[in-house]
C-alpha cells in the first residue's frame, strides 16, 4: 500500500515578503518560513496496524506478527514483502488481534504479486481478519480458479452462519502487482482492485456459531475449502477501522511510495477542470490529508479576519457528520480558535462559522447557513469575521460572490475578541484533542486568509482574479501553483 506523504504548497506571507522571493511552484523548491505540508494516511487515526512486511513489526505500534513455517521475505512492491512462495507449504504471518474491528465500519489495503496461479477449484487466502468475541464475523479476500477462470472473493463471513460475498473476474496473472482493498461501511461491501471499484454486495448482522477467535492472518489456509496459503508476495498491509471513499482508494493506489510518504505533484495536483480562467493548479485532499501551517502570529486574526477559497466536493458529509474546510483550533482540547466548515444535520447540509473567545466552548459563537452543494461543482466560499459587533452576528458568509447574509445561530456567546490559539492552521480537516479528525474530501484552489473584512464587492470581483500577495490585509495566500 503507498503513503500518502508530505507536500510543500505555495505560502506567501505579507509580512515575509520582502525577504521571501514571491515565485515558488507545488513541488515547493522555494520556500518561505511557514510552508504547507500534508498529513500522511500513518496519521489517519482510525489506522489500527500498519504491516510494511520489511518483517514481522507492526508499524503504526504493537500488533506484531508471528511467522508460521519460515515466511520470507523477498523483494517486492517496495522494499520487501511477505513470500508465501510458488508452492503450498502453508506459511502464514497471523496476530491474536482483531485490530479494533468488532464487526463494523472496516478497511484492509494490500499489494500483492502472484507466484503461481491457484489450480482449478482451489483457492489463495490473501486476508482475513476475525472478530470471534463481540459480532461472530469476519472479513477476507481470496484468490479462486472456477475452471480456468480466475476471480477474487471479497467476504463478510457470519460465523456459524451466512456470508455474503461477490466475485470478480480477473486474472492477477504473475508479473505485475495489484492493488485490492476491501472496505465495509456497516451495510455494503466494497472491493477495489488497482483504484478502481469492482463491487459490493449488502452485508450486515452477526454469526452465531464455531469461530476462529480474534486475528488476523496474511498469506494463510484460513476455514476456506481447498485452500492453499497465497503462493506470491503480500506487501505494505494496512488495517483501518473505518471505510474508505473510492477517491480514498483511488488516490492510495496512484501516489507515489509506500503508506505515509512524501506526496509528489501528481498525487495532489489538479491541473484540468480548474474554477477560473486565472488559475492553471488546484489540489486535491481526501480522507485524512490535509494541509497545515504552523502557528504564527499573522495567522491568530484577534478581531477581524476573512477566509476565502475555491472548493469542490468529492463527497460530502453523511448524516451528523462535519467535515471542517479551514481551521485554527482543537475542538475537542483546550486550544480553540476559529473555523469554517460543513455538516449535514438529519440531511440537511449546513455551512457553519466558529469562533472562541475563551480556549474552550464555554464563550464561542457558531452560525449556521442551509445549503444544498453538489460534489462535482466548484463553488467560491468566503467567510468574514467581525468580532468587534456587541449583540450582533460575529459572521457573513458568501457563495459565489452572493451574500447569504449573517446566519442563524447555534450558539451565541457575543464574543468580543476571538481567541489567539497555538493550533496551526489546517486547510481540510480540524484537530482534536491534537488528533486530526472532521476531514473534507475536496479539491481546493486559491485559499486566502485576511486580517480585515473584506467587502462584498471585495469579494464578488476578485474571486477569480489571481491576486499577487501584496494586497493591503493579506495575511496568507495559497494560489497552489506559481504566482
Amino acid at each position: 500500500m503507498k503513503k500518502i506523504f508530505y507536500l510543500p504548497i505555495v505560502v506567501l506571507f505579507f509580512a515575509s515578503l520582502s525577504a521571501v522571493p514571491a515565485h515558488a511552484s507545488l513541488d515547493l523548491t522555494d520556500k518561505t518560513a511557514n510552508n504547507l505540508s500534508t498529513n500522511t494516511f500513518l496519521k489517519d487515526p482510525s489506522l489500527q496496524a500498519y504491516y510494511k512486511l520489511e518483517n514481522t513489526n507492526d508499524s503504526k505500534g504493537s500488533n506484531n506478527l508471528t511467522n508460521n513455517n519460515s515466511v520470507s521475505f523477498n523483494t517486492a512492491k517496495y522494499a520487501n514483502g511477505a513470500d508465501g512462495g510458488s508452492t503450498d507449504g502453508n506459511k502464514s504471518l497471523t496476530s491474536s488481534s482483531r485490530l479494533n474491528y468488532t464487526g463494523g465500519a472496516y478497511t484492509m489495503s494490500f499489494w500483492v504479486k502472484e507466484a503461481t496461479a491457484p489450480a482449478s477449484g482451489e483457492y489463495q487466502t490473501f486476508l482475513m481478519l476475525s472478530d470471534g468475541t463481540t459480532s461472530e464475523t469476519g472479513l477476507y479476500v481470496t484468490y479462486n480458479n472456477n475452471a480456468g477462470t480466475k476471480r477474487l472473493f471479497f467476504s463478510r463471513v457470519k460465523w456459524g452462519g451466512y456470508t455474503d460475498q461477490f466475485s470478480y473476474n480477473v486474472d492477477l496473472g504473475t508479473t505485475n502487482w495489484h492493488h485490492i482493498v476491501l472496505s465495509y461501511d456497516g451495510s455494503t461491501l466494497h472491493g477495489y482492485v488497482d483504484g478502481t471499484s469492482v463491487g459490493s454486495v449488502a452485508a450486515s448482522g452477526s454469526g452465531s456459531g464455531s469461530n476462529p477467535g480474534d486475528g488476523l492472518t496474511i498469506l494463510g489456509e484460513v476455514n476456506v475449502p481447498n485452500a492453499d496459503n497465497t503462493l506470491g508476495i503480500i506487501d505494505d498491509v494496512a488495517m483501518f477501522n473505518r471505510s474508505f471513499t473510492a477517491n480514498e482508494v483511488s488516490n492510495i493506489y496512484s501516489s507515489t511510495g509506500e503508506l505515509g510518504s512524501t506526496l509528489t505533484d501528481a498525487d495532489m495536483e489538479i491541473t484540468t477542470s480548474l474554477p477560473f480562467a486565472g488559475s492553471s493548479k488546484a489540489i486535491n485532499l481526501s480522507g485524512y490529508q490535509y494541509l497545515t501551517a504552523p502557528d504564527s502570529a499573522s495567522l491568530s486574526m484577534t478581531s477581524k479576519a476573512t477566509v476565502e477559497f475555491w472548493l469542490k466536493f468529492n463527497s460530502l458529509p453523511a448524516s451528523g457528520n462535519t467535515m471542517y474546510l479551514v481551521s485554527k483550533r482543537d475542538d475537542a482540547g483546550s486550544d480553540s480558535g476559529y473555523g469554517f466548515g460543513i455538516r449535514n444535520s438529519n440531511g440537511t447540509y449546513q455551512l457553519i462559522g466558529v469562533a472562541n473567545q475563551s480556549a474552550d466552548s464555554s464563550n464561542r459563537d457558531v452560525y449556521k447557513w442551509d445549503w444544498t452543494p453538489s460534489t462535482g461543482t466548484w463553488y467560491h466560499l468566503a467567510m468574514t469575521t467581525d468580532a468587534t459587533h456587541a449583540s450582533a452576528s460575529t459572521f457573513k458568509l458568501f457563495i459565489d460572490g452572493t451574500s447569504q447574509g449573517n446566519g442563524d445561530a447555534l450558539t451565541s456567546d457575543n464574543i468580543s475578541s476571538i481567541r489567539d490559539a497555538d493550533s496551526p492552521l489546517l486547510i481540510g480537516c480540524e484537530f482534536q484533542s491534537g488528533v486530526t479528525a472532521n476531514c473534507a474530501d475536496a479539491k481546493f484552489d486559491d485559499v486566502r486568509i485576511w486580517d480585515v473584512v473584506r467587502s462584498d464587492s471585495d469579494i464578488s470581483n476578485n474571486r477569480s482574479t489571481e491576486l499577487t500577495g501584496r494586497e493591503s490585509g493579506f495575511v496568507s495566500y495559497y494560489p497552489m501553483e506559481p504566482l
